[in-house]
């Protein structure tokens, strides 16, 4: 099952931040590697226990969520709000370790086995190559420049900040998109960035904004039960045709078509009515 955009880019948004450590790399990039591994580990560690509120903006629409960590148990409430602002609902996801659920009044409540496992973590931290390019300077930072290549074959470029080897930059050729991390506040002794924002074809499609993040929070049990949820379900019956929507949607702005993906993005509003 698809899940929506806004769930998609925070989770990507969560994996840039945490989770893109590599063991096995070229020599030219390993001294600078293991110490941007050093400053992801970090992170990880210190995010095991957090509660974040973010807000995610992206074609017209605003997305509010709180999103609740412990361990490997997760939920996300977020509140969306249509582009003409006359619209809004609420969408529950939860990860209790190993099952997810979401609940929606678009489609009740939906539940899939979470596939996340050790194994998985491992084969995204070993990389086939890492080779550094040089210096480059984003946003007025400094920034040693490597181009990894994953087990997929596919190549991505990272620009690492040469001060505190924060990830400022990630360029991924296959779609030739881009996320940028801007606006570093250090909490805990981490540069942790408070804004994140997506490019395609130089241009914004979409902005996260981090409003509060609390580290090592207490986070009481029944956050993460499923049991929990309540869901009321409008009975949408058209998920296929939105599902495709939304994906050509997201091919309009990484080619260029803005106003076309404007002109769809309208669309999926009115199936949601």
């Amino acid at each position: 099952m698809k899940k929506s955009n806004t769930l998609t880019s925070i989770a990507i948004f969560i994996c840039i931040l945490f989770i893109l450590p590599a063991i096995t790399f070229a020599s030219s990039g390993m001294s600078i590697y293991k110490k941007y591994i050093q400053q992801e580990s970090k992170a990880k560690n210190l995010s095991k226990k957090m509660i974040m509120q973010l807000e995610v903006y992206s074609n017209g629409m605003t997305s509010k969520s709180t999103l609740y960590k412990k361990g490997k148990k997760m939920r996300l409430e977020t509140i969306t709000v249509s582009k003409d602002k006359t619209k809004k609902f609420k969408t529950t996801m939860i990860n209790d370790g190993t099952t997810i659920a979401t609940c929606s009044p678009i489609t009740g409540l939906q539940t899939f086995p979470n596939t996340e496992d050790e194994e998985e973590q491992q084969y995204e931290e070993h990389p086939l190559s890492v080779k550094r390019l040089g210096y480059e300077k984003i946003e007025n930072i400094t920034c040693h420049k490597l181009e990894v290549v994953d087990q997929k074959n596919e190549t991505s470029i990272l620009w690492i900040a040469k001060k505190n080897y924060s990830l400022i930059k990630q360029k991924f050729k296959y779609n030739n998109s881009e996320v940028v991390n801007l606006n570093f506040k250090r909490i805990h002794g981490i540069n942790f960035p408070m804004k994140s924002q997506q490019f395609a074809n130089n241009k914004v499609t979409e902005t996260t904004i981090i409003k509060s993040v609390k580290f090592n929070a207490y986070i009481p049990e029944y956050r993460f039960k499923i049991a929990s949820l309540k869901c009321e379900h409008k009975g949408i019956k058209n998920m296929g045709e939105i599902f495709k929507k939304a994906q050509k949607l997201q091919e309009r702005h990484q080619n260029g078509n803005d106003d076309q993906a404007n002109e769809l993005a309208n669309e999926l509003q009115g199936l949601f009515q």
